[in-house]
């Protein structure tokens, strides 16, 4: 079984022309089986974008709602994952017309991966990532990933590579706009 240490997760990047477009993703779903709100995660207290990408706040994002989940998910290789992306830290708070996302911020979600020595490490720096997942723009349909979280009501579900080796691993999912 390939132990993937879902503790972190970068809730998203967007462009800071909009800024209700933003969405959180606090929340993951292993083989249908939902983990908890904030369980294995570390949730961003904002909804906020990370601006600059070669900052280490790629990694993890920043200032994190407390305490920071020390919960390592276990995932098998060629498991099925759902990320939960809702407006708000706190999750699903009621109808709200940009829950999970404004629908007019369109753009790809992407899911990575990166090897840790330890999942529950928050000072890590200079991982390699590499991506196993993207749902982009749909010629057919005219439909980003976006419209596909929007649609979904702030789930995105991916495989985990059943090529991927046994060891802990930080995810992250992101909804660029």
């Amino acid at each position: 079984m390939t132990v993937l240490g879902l503790v972190l997760s970068l809730s998203l990047l967007l462009s800071t022309t909009t800024t209700h477009a933003r969405t959180v993703f606090s929340e993951l779903a292993v083989n249908g089986v939902d983990q908890g709100h904030a369980v294995g995660i570390r949730v961003p207290s904002s909804n906020a974008p990370v601006l600059n990408i070669s900052s280490n706040d790629i990694i993890c994002n920043k200032k994190f709602i407390q305490p920071v989940s020390q919960a390592i998910i276990k995932v098998a290789a060629g498991e099925e994952v759902t990320a939960h992306f809702h407006h708000s830290p706190a999750g699903f708070q009621g109808p709200d017309p940009a829950d999970p996302l404004d629908p007019t911020n369109k753009g790809p979600v992407l899911a990575y991966l990166a090897p840790v020595p330890s999942a529950t490490e928050s000072d890590v720096t200079g991982l390699g990532w590499f991506k196993i997942f993207e749902d982009g723009l749909d010629p057919d349909t005219h439909q980003w990933g976006s419209d596909h979280v929007f649609t979904n009501k702030g789930n995105v579900t991916f495989l985990i590579p059943p090529c991927i080796r046994s060891g802990q691993y930080l995810l992250r999912v992101e909804d660029i706009g």
